[in-house]
């Protein structure tokens, strides 16, 4: 297939939409068909970055996903597959000469191939498994998968909490790990059993291989709903745990030179988005230290350079996904870029990095920065078609909130010139979540925008990024900070000239949904409420969800006298006969993280107050509408539901 630098990629994306829908506003159609790419991984030359674009063709299509390929230095980035079935999962040989991919073309997810130099992709595995995910291991002989498994007795009671996996629940398969040749040899699973190992909610493949393929780390579960990195060999043998802290352990990665397992250690048990901080482990001597256990920040992901002496990490920081490069033997710090949200960095050839990046006008593009933090270049253009919608970023404000912090809030103003329009304030997902200068892929503040909202998205206590005793503050007190913080943030912009004071809605998901309806409860000054898989009845949520962090939101579990309290308190159902407000209920059948009970009783609730209310059921979907029909459908539910309620200015 032929290479286009950008400005022609750019073209080609931009010009079927457009002529298509014509110029106008961001709509979901729109929203939908914008390609998204994911997944980059460079090759060991560092020249070239394979990564993964999905893409919905058509309304109402399934998402299709493809392998792309990017040449750093030249700008040239051209699609490398094609054809029947997904691709997906790009990862070099160890030599470079290949680039291994997953493919559905011609059955269920195998290792395919294609050859660096050119030529047609051939099929190097035959494990008839339902492969998620790959590395190679070692010279390139074999790789190791991750693979969906018949549980041994699929009719035998289960000791652990089941899971949804988007079609039901999760009662006859496992997640186990496999190692299987390319030459087309039986594969071998080295984590069997009754458990999902690698972990089902693991970051990336969940695991981790020395260069030379003779050790493999993953993090398992240990007490407390926490992981800890555990080590074997690649056969399986020698299974023991590398950790036993009392935070959880995640993303383990071998340094290049084998030298060291890197992983990111938490703060406190049970606490998920607690400060967590990147630890290196020293194979040979056992030395422990960490590199980032000064910083007032929480890594959120990192990767290491080809030379084992640097790494690049992730950092959540007031508002935005920032890239520091640290150096392994000083400890030296330099920042890459600050602003936006930027993701999945990789070390690339010429002093360069390349990474996903983003910002809430400006959906996700591959670029490339220097060492050094300069020359910051964009690689693709698959957002061109939305460039004649003139999307506006977000602008800063900064309101008082519990305990007299301030709060950031990132405030969208609606396109042309609107003189008092209606409010639209996206509340965060409870503790550890926060809003950044980023692409949102759900609620996408510039669709709201576009359809006449002024929409706020405030940072509350509990968000990360602001320091550690902003982000603990709202531990153990759900209906607490947040709320308080909430309420400042109405006060603030409801005596804005250019506000609507009688057209003001709260909308989020789960502990965020939840809180606009505790304060619903409470009597809002608001006009209607969003509310996607909220968390209603706090006990039944913490006796029924597939997610750890109880320790976290309440202090503890439904048996826990203080926990329980904490529970009661910050229930939603507990406050529901002072409910006074219109609210459309949304839920995906399958979110295993929030029951869909929950808006089942709060549309019973709704029901017996006589209140005005919807209830939006996405079949098969998660906690989040991942599937093309699901998004499609919410946003125009929603979409609908807020036009038919505030359009009128009632």
């Amino acid at each position: 297939m032929r290479r286009l630098p950008v400005a022609g990629l750019a073209a080609l994306v931009a010009a079927a939409p457009l002529a298509a829908q014509g110029a106008g506003r961001l709509t979901p159609d729109r929203l939908l068909a914008l390609p998204i790419p994911s997944d980059p991984r460079v090759s060991p030359d560092g020249r070239l970055v394979a990564f993964t674009v999905g893409t919905v063709e058509a309304p109402g299509s399934v998402e299709r996903r493809r392998v792309w390929l990017a040449d750093v230095d030249r700008g040239e980035v051209w699609q490398a597959t094609a054809g029947d079935g997904d691709a997906w999962a790009p990862r070099w040989a160890p030599t470079g000469a290949t680039l291994g991919f997953l493919s559905t073309r011609g059955g269920p997810p195998e290792v395919w191939a294609l050859p660096t130099r050119g030529g047609e992709p051939r099929r190097l595995s035959d494990a008839g498994l339902a492969l998620v995910d790959f590395e190679w291991s070692g010279s390139g002989g074999s790789v190791l998968a991750v693979a969906d498994v018949p549980a041994t007795d699929p009719a035998a009671p289960v000791s652990e909490r089941p899971r949804r996996d988007g079609s039901g629940w999760r009662l006859a398969t496992r997640r186990h790990l496999f190692r299987v040749p390319v030459a087309g040899s039986a594969p071998t699973d080295v984590t069997p059993g009754p458990r999902d190992i690698p972990r089902l909610d693991a970051a990336g493949s969940g695991f981790a291989v020395t260069s030379l393929g003779t050790e493999i780390a993953w993090a398992g579960p240990a007490a407390g709903g926490d992981t800890d990195i555990i080590t074997m060999g690649p056969d399986g043998s020698g299974v023991q745990p590398l950790t036993r802290s009392a935070g959880p352990e995640t993303r383990p990665a071998y340094s290049p030179d084998s030298r060291f397992l890197a992983y990111l250690q938490g703060e406190r048990p049970g606490h998920p988005s607690a400060r967590r901080s990147l630890v290196l482990y020293e194979r040979a001597t056992g030395r422990r230290f960490s590199l980032t256990g000064d910083w007032d920040r929480s890594v959120e992901a990192f990767a290491w350079s080809p030379d084992s002496r640097r790494v690049v990490v992730e950092v959540a920081e007031a508002g935005h996904r920032a890239l520091y490069l640290v150096e392994i033997g000083s400890g030296r710090r330099t920042r890459l870029v600050s602003d936006g949200h930027n993701s999945a960095a990789r070390f690339a050839g010429g002093g360069r990095l390349i990474f996903i990046r983003s910002t809430a006008a400006t959906p996700p593009e591959l670029y490339s920065v220097g060492e050094d933090g300069s020359d910051l270049r964009r690689l693709t253009r698959f957002g061109a078609a939305l460039e004649p919608l003139q999307l506006t970023g977000g602008e800063t404000l900064w309101v008082r909130g519990a305990g007299g912090d301030s709060l950031q809030v990132w405030l969208h103003r609606p396109p042309g010139a609107v003189e008092r329009a209606p409010l639209l304030v996206l509340v965060p997902d409870g503790p550890g979540r926060g809003w950044t200068d980023g692409w949102e892929p759900l609620w996408n503040a510039g669709l709201f925008a576009a359809a006449g909202w002024m929409v706020a998205r405030p940072n509350l206590h509990g968000a990360a990024g602001y320091g550690e005793a902003f982000t603990s503050a709202a531990w153990r007190q759900p209906a607490g900070p947040a709320g308080t913080d909430l309420l400042g943030v109405l006060d603030a912009l409801s005596v804005r000239p250019d506000v609507d004071p009688a057209r003001i809605a709260l909308a989020g998901s789960g502990h965020g949904a939840g809180l606009a309806l505790w304060l619903a409860g409470q009597g809002g000054r608001y006009a209607g409420i969003v509310a996607h898989a909220p968390v209603v009845d706090a006990v039944a949520y913490a006796a029924t969800t597939a997610a750890g962090g109880l320790e976290e939101t309440y202090g503890g579990g439904p048996l826990d006298p203080a926990a329980r309290t904490a529970m009661e308190r910050s229930s939603p159902l507990n406050h529901a006969g002072r409910w006074a407000t219109p609210v459309l209920l949304t839920h995906g059948t399958a979110d295993d993280l929030v029951d869909v009970s929950q808006s089942l009783a709060a549309l019973r609730l709704l029901e017996e107050r006589g209140l005005e209310r919807g209830l939006l059921l996405l079949p098969g979907e998660g906690h989040e509408p991942a599937g093309a029909g699901g998004r499609l459908a919410w946003w125009t539910g929603v979409l609908r539901w807020l036009d038919d309620r505030f359009s009128s200015g009632r």
